[in-house]
């Protein structure tokens, strides 16, 4: 027992050398997680930290490893990432909690404006009608063959739906905000320039793995997925 707690505390102290040396990393740092469930049922998560060194060289760090406590959730593994790397101080949890609710907000809100202009014919007409006056403006002009008409409802099942849907909003930003304006029972679904701005930045978060599923699903090329050896 005494070799396993002493085994233990070196590991510990292991990881709290790689914490610090990762910390004087001089340049970016682009932190993976790897979670993954064990044969009996026990949840853990690696965390690595990817780097270029001085020499120009891509340099791979361990900086912590626990056991995964709750669900799979991005929440949730962004929270013991937080913590293990220091920054969830009291200030820096409730400065998260505010922006987590922003973003959420945002989302609740855009998801519901959605639904009320697929929601009846008549708003469907009223939304279109607002539409095609944006598009005659003369700013508009050369992004007229670019826009998508109708707003994009996110799918649970289909995570790439949620970018489509907030690009599509803020490609009507404007509409949007007239629509709610002129209709007297989404007032309330008002978007404040705070829950436009998170929604941007959400939508930028979730342009680059749009990016590379596009990337990894085309066949033009050939990939490692059709690769037979």
């Amino acid at each position: 027992m005494a070799k396993l707690k002493a085994k233990t505390e070196n590991i510990q102290q292991a990881f709290k050398v790689q914490q610090e040396a990762a910390m004087k990393i001089n340049g970016k740092i682009s932190i993976s997680l790897d979670a993954w469930t064990s044969s009996n049922m026990f949840a853990f998560m690696a965390i690595v930290a990817n780097y270029v060194n001085k020499d120009g060289q891509l340099e791979e760090l361990l900086i912590d490893f626990h056991k995964l406590i709750g669900e799979h959730s991005g929440e949730n593994m962004a929270k013991m990432l937080l913590e293990s790397i220091g920054a969830l101080s009291k200030a820096g949890e409730k400065k998260a909690k505010s922006q987590s609710a922003e973003i959420f907000s945002a989302v609740d809100k855009l998801q519901k404006i959605v639904c009320a202009v697929c929601s009846s014919s008549q708003h469907k007409q009223s939304w279109l009608c607002q539409v095609a006056e944006e598009l005659k403006k003369p700013e508009n002009k050369t992004s007229r063959k670019q826009h998508t008409l109708m707003l994009i409802l996110d799918v649970k099942t289909w995570w790439s739906s949620t970018h489509q849907m907030m690009s599509c909003a803020l490609a009507h930003k404007h509409v949007i905000g007239n629509f709610v304006s002129l209709h007297k029972d989404l007032c309330a679904l008002e978007l404040s320039d705070k829950e436009w701005n998170a929604i941007v930045q959400v939508a930028t978060w979730l342009k680059l793995f749009q990016t590379v599923t596009t990337e990894m699903l085309q066949t033009k090329q050939p990939m490692l997925s059709t690769t037979h050896l």
